[in-house]
Order: structure tokens, then sequence, then C-alpha cells
């Protein structure tokens, strides 16, 4: 039996909470702490936990405040407060459903490495309206994860990822008094830069919600590609980069990465166009679809990287 600690972050998460709870704790062949940071909630979050957490004495619930600074810091701040030591941890939002096989996957691809390096798992998800009715997957992205596109692109939600006590030990020296666009893309880079080990699964074991108040919404269709298209243009994008690289200083990449990194930056600091397009080239920095590639050069034309 695996022991697993979930980081569950919640904020007004009274209509979902419970089903989520529910799908994590009737997970096979593991045993699980969840960890939850409420960020401020106003409605009956924290007493349907608390009810819920005394109704099922045999599950094991601990419950914080939040340090309320957005999303992403919750999610690092609650990952950092765990002091035990775990086969694997596991990020949670709390209006998913996980397939009860979600842990036993990631750890059946364990299995194939060492477990004295990072390891990460992700996946595609499942996506459902509120009440649970099937509405498709998030896109299959078919290009490996790597450095050169972790740069550029996040490719899988946190709430799909699963991970080993040598990625926490990395994501516990991430500064959490600087701006974080995001965890789980601040996790891809992380374990791509300093040469872990990553999964992406093409299955899916989490459902997740689309309601319309999700802070990150699916990738499919035209909408969000018009989103990501108005970030390039005012700035957004940008701004993110900068983020993500104000990062990575804490931290030691190989002398493959080391190179990407150097020419993103030659990308991005180069005033002629021509040779910030020459660089690209030769960079081999990436997004997973044609789209996302065309928004890459038009970003990299405008100067908006």
């Amino acid at each position: 039996m695996y022991k697993v600690a979930v980081i569950l972050c919640t904020y007004n998460s009274e209509k979902y909470i419970l089903e989520q709870l529910d799908s994590i704790f009737s997970q096979k062949n593991c045993t699980c702490m969840v960890y939850i940071s409420d960020d401020g909630s106003s409605d009956n979050t924290l007493k349907l936990i608390h009810g819920y957490s005394k109704e099922n004495t045999n599950y094991q619930i601990d419950i914080t405040n939040g340090p309320g600074k957005g999303f992403a810091k919750n999610f690092l701040w609650n990952l950092r407060r765990i002091d035990k030591d775990y086969d694997f941890y596991a990020f949670s939002d709390h209006d998913d459903v996980w397939n009860n096989k979600k842990i036993s996957r990631a750890a059946n691809f364990y299995k194939n490495y060492s477990n004295r390096q990072s390891f990460l798992y992700c996946s595609r998800t499942t996506l459902v309206d509120r009440d649970l009715n099937l509405v498709g997957k998030s896109i299959f992205f078919k290009h490996p994860p790597a450095f050169e596109n972790a740069l550029v692109q996040s490719i899988a939600g946190g709430n799909t990822m699963v991970f080993n006590s040598e990625l926490k030990k990395i994501l516990d020296r991430v500064d959490l008094d600087s701006h974080i666009v995001s965890h789980d893309w601040l996790t891809y880079i992380l374990i791509t830069f300093t040469e872990g080990n990553i999964v992406y699964d093409k299955k899916s074991y989490v459902k997740y919600r689309m309601h319309g108040k999700n802070i990150v919404g699916s990738n499919l269709g035209m909408v969000p590609f018009f989103k990501r298209a108005l970030m390039v243009f005012d700035g957004e994008w940008s701004k993110f980069f900068d983020s993500n690289l104000n990062h990575l200083k804490l931290f030691d990449g190989s002398s493959r990465n080391l190179k990407i990194l150097d020419d993103f930056m030659h990308i991005r600091n180069e005033k002629r166009l021509t040779h910030r397009l020459r660089a690209y080239k030769k960079s081999k920095i990436y997004r997973q679809t044609f789209i996302g590639n065309i928004s890459l050069i038009i970003a990299i034309i405008l100067r908006k990287i």
C-alpha cells in the first residue's frame, strides 16, 4: 500500500468538495492523507469538511488556513508544510472527481525509474459539465515533455500531477515571496530543467468540471486560442516568462538546458528581427501544436516574448 499526501486547496468549494473527497479516499492500493489549505472561504466549505471528517474517522484529513496569496502559492505553501515522508504527493483541485486508479496508474509508471531521482506523472483530463456529463477530453500532446517545451508552455494541469519526494524537495525551494504564474507550469519547468523523469499519460484519470468558475479552463477550441493571442498582444505572456525565468535562478540545470535557456534569452533580448528568428530556429524551442507554434512565432516577431 502506497502512502500518499494529497495537496488540496479550497475556496468557496461547498458544491463539490465532498464528492472529490470521496473519490480521493476511494483510491486503490494506497492510503491517502489529505492536506487541505483553505484560502478564506465565505461559504460552508470548512463546515462541510469538518463534518465529513467526523463522520469518517478512518480518513486522514488535515485542515489549515491558507496564505491568501492566490491559488499557485496556496498549493506550494500547502505542499511545503508537510513534514512527513510519503511515497507520493498529488495536487488536487476541489471540484474534480478522480478515477479510483489514478494513484496506482502513476505508481506503475514510477516502477520504471530510480527513487533517487525526481519523478513527475501527469496526464490528460476528461472534461465534464457540473453534473459530470461528458464534454470531451483535453488535447493529447504528442511531442515529448522537455525543457525546450516547458519554457513556453504548460502541458498538464496540476490536478493530474503525482510526484515523489525528490521532486517535493525541489518544489520546497521555490521562493514563495516571488510571483508565481501557476504551480503546475512551474513544476513542469523545474523537473525538466533539473533533468528529472516525467511521464505524460495519454489516458485520463481525472474528471475536470467545466462550470464557469474554474481558474484555468480547457485548452480545446478557438476561444482559448484567442485568449492566448490576446495575452501575447497585451504583454501578459512576456510577464509570465519573466516570472518563470526568475525562479530558475535558484536551481542548477544541465549544460544542455543551460544552453537552451541561453538561446531563449537571446531570442527575448535580440532587437533585430532576423537575428531573433535565426535564434529561434537554432534553439529548438517549441509548443505542442501547430497553432501554438504560430502564436509563438508571432510573439517573437512582435517582441512580446
